[in-house]
């Protein structure tokens, strides 16, 4: 018969043997190590000065003192000596001190290895999503410089991106898809996909296939003719003051007569005019009596001119109000223009056009200079 058993060499009572207690009480011992094991640390060479009770450790290469030649055994603190359990391979333990789990491969006390199938946190990963995380946030963090989010492929045919979904269904993606270029693309239905910029790879040249929506700033003020009777008039981006236009009584009333004939700021049928701001002052001799000014910006379009001829008449012009303001106050020094007004998107190609009306109590015609700068894209 064995001194001992097969896997753990826990000793066995012999026949006729005194003292039995003994064998039993060392075998006990070494399962109180080795069942659920865990140390206090991994690895430490120099035994501690005052151990607790049943403090264990492995020990580290070059055991010192009552550890040398105990390279890699656990050593456990029991009574005022150190009790020492060789390992086998295969044996695990976990270090209190830093939650890691070791594993002895029958020389050392390793780290197991990290490669796994699949890994699912709090959720469960499949082969096509072998990494699976389910949560409010995910944090990748440095630990002490910087830190990158590699995502490599096979070749430039293949895709390396990151796809945003919605219940599922594909929205937006951007990186490498199909090409070594990088682009961005969306879908409103996860089938049917535009691409709204790519960067060239070799070049860094960026492109919008589905076109783009690029902010402009066009400058609309000028110098504008104050007349007496108080009309409105409006500026022409080619032609300067057009104020001869509207002579007409109608033309003196709450808004401007309408007319085909008024040009502006020819926009894009899609284009939308976002803000409109700048400063106004008074001039001439009777500055001081030109005391206020209304003001309109109007978007006005018609048919489509493809033959040079198709619109040429009021009835065929059609006006919308963007942004309007009355009697506002006006000066010989500098007064802010502000407008607020909701974005307005062109739903043809047209005219953006504005009107000002003096107000006050002169007589003789004055003039208004102004600064008035638009805001659009197209």
């Amino acid at each position: 018969m064995s001194d001992s058993s097969l896997i753990l060499s826990l000793p066995y009572i012999q026949p006729a043997q005194a003292q039995k207690h003994v064998t039993h009480n060392e075998a006990i011992r070494t399962l109180d190590v080795i069942v659920q094991p865990t140390v206090t640390e991994v690895g430490r060479t120099d035994p501690p000065q005052d151990p607790a009770q049943g403090a264990r450790y492995v020990v580290g290469p070059g055991g010192t003192g009552d550890w040398a030649g105990l390279d890699g055994s656990i050593a456990v603190w029991e009574d005022s000596g150190w009790t020492v359990v060789v390992p086998s391979a295969g044996w695990t333990t976990r270090a209190t001190d830093t939650l890691i789990e070791w594993v002895y491969d029958g020389s050392a006390w390793i780290l197991p290895g990290n490669a796994v199938e699949t890994l699912g946190v709090n959720t469960t990963a499949d082969s096509t999503n072998r990494l699976a995380v389910s949560g409010a946030n995910t944090l990748l963090s440095h630990e002490g410089a910087g830190h990158q989010l590699k995502i490599n492929k096979a070749d430039t045919a293949e895709t390396a991106s990151l796809l945003y979904q919605s219940n599922w269904s594909g929205r937006a993606e951007m990186g490498l898809a199909g090409s070594d270029n990088f682009s961005v693309k969306v879908s409103a239905d996860g089938t049917t996909w535009f691409t709204g910029l790519e960067v060239d790879g070799t070049s860094g040249m960026v492109n919008f296939p589905s076109g783009a929506h690029v902010p402009h700033h066009a400058e609309l003020g000028g110098r504008w003719i104050a007349y007496g009777d108080q009309r409105w008039v409006t500026l022409s981006r080619a032609h300067g003051a057009v104020g001869d236009v509207h002579a007409g009584a109608s033309d003196t009333g709450a808004d401007p007569a309408l007319t085909w004939l008024d040009t502006g700021l020819y926009l894009r049928a899609g284009s939308r005019v976002e803000t409109l701001m700048g400063r106004l002052r008074a001039d001439g001799a009777e500055a001081a009596d030109l005391t206020s000014y209304s003001l309109r910006l109007y978007f006005q379009h018609g048919p489509d001119t493809p033959d040079g001829d198709a619109w040429n008449t009021d009835a065929e012009t059609t006006r919308e109000l963007i942004f309007g303001v009355d009697d506002a106050p006006l000066s010989e020094g500098w007064r802010d223009l502000t407008a607020s007004f909701a974005a307005y998107t062109a739903p043809d190609n047209g005219s953006l056009v504005i009107y000002l009306k003096p107000g006050g109590s002169y007589g003789a015609d004055q003039q208004i200079v102004s600064e008035i700068v638009v805001g659009y894209t197209q």
